[in-house]
């Protein structure tokens, strides 16, 4: 059962296949969708999302490839973004 209306979590991504629509998954507890809105410091795995086109296998194994291939400069973005917090919070509490 979703959670979340359905329209609020759904993106496109242009891709060799044309505009696919992809969303975070939405089963799991905390789901990925959940996580994607709520946590501060969540790093997504390629098996998090699913894609909502109708495509056959091998297109729409390539079209999730590709879209996640596009995520890495953001994801690799908020992990060092992350480090730093991480670093920055433990040389306080270090100095205290």
């Amino acid at each position: 059962m979703d959670i979340y209306p359905n329209a609020l979590l759904v993106f496109n991504e242009d891709t060799k296949h044309g505009t696919v629509e992809w969303r975070w998954k939405t089963e799991g507890d905390p789901s990925p969708a959940y996580k994607s809105l709520n946590y501060s410091w969540w790093t997504p795995k390629k098996s998090d999302f699913q894609i909502l086109t109708k495509l056959d296998a091998p297109k729409r194994q390539e079209a999730k490839d590709e879209i996640w291939g596009n995520m890495q400069e953001e994801i690799q973005y908020f992990k060092r973004l992350y480090k730093l917090h991480r670093d920055n919070k433990k040389a306080a509490k270090n100095e205290a």
